[in-house]
């Protein structure tokens, strides 16, 4: 909740860039936001994954269950992004968007 409200320099911690990996344009591989994302929908395929395992043990060490673990926090941070969209849209001041 601070990347759009932590200010860095010029911009705020949400366009912070980490490690400039790749630069083309307006597009920069590895800023703050990215590497938040990143490791909080790896830790929700996990837990998915662990719910799977817990209530459904007949499905531990098939491909499925790494696989509906995957889709399953990708689908959680498409609606994420949905959330963050709809944000930026009805409140433009909230420094978050590019």
């Amino acid at each position: 909740m601070a990347g759009g409200g932590v200010p860095v320099g010029e911009t705020v911690l949400y366009a912070q860039v980490i490690v400039p990996v790749v630069r083309a344009g307006e597009v920069v591989l590895l800023r703050y936001d990215q590497l938040v994302h990143f490791y909080g929908f790896g830790i929700t395929a996990w837990l998915l994954w662990h719910l799977l395992r817990r209530h459904f043990p007949d499905m531990d060490g098939s491909v499925s269950i790494y696989a509906f673990a995957a889709l399953g926090s990708m689908e959680l941070g498409a609606v994420n992004e949905i959330i963050e969209f709809a944000a930026v849209v009805m409140f433009p001041q909230t420094n978050v968007g590019g």
